[in-house]
């Protein structure tokens, strides 16, 4: 448990300072038995590393909701992987987003 959300933890960081491509993640994420987990795990995370920035709390929410959303999806026949890498690419954009404010 610990070990996986910490890999989760890694991965965000990666598709935040875009080292590591939305895609490539979440077919890695979602390639065995364990997808859902850390979809709750990137879930938690997104929303301990947004608390108290106001201004993502939108976008914060329709991640996280759009997380769930797939979460409970996984036995759907659907590409989850292109669903789960457009929610990290918007991650991505969200959080470089966060890194020119907090520059100024």
């Amino acid at each position: 448990g610990l070990e996986m959300r910490e890999a989760v933890s890694s991965s965000l960081d990666a598709i935040a300072g875009g080292r590591s491509a939305p895609v490539a993640v979440a077919q890695g994420w979602l390639g065995d038995e364990h997808g859902e987990a850390r979809l709750r795990f990137a879930a938690d995370l997104m929303v301990e590393r947004a608390a108290g920035d106001h201004a993502r709390a939108e976008r914060l929410a329709n991640l996280f909701d759009g997380l769930n959303r797939l979460r409970s999806q996984l036995g759907a026949p659907l590409r989850h992987d292109l669903v789960l890498a457009g929610l990290l690419l918007e991650w991505r954009n969200m959080s470089a987003g966060a890194g020119s404010q907090r520059g100024r």
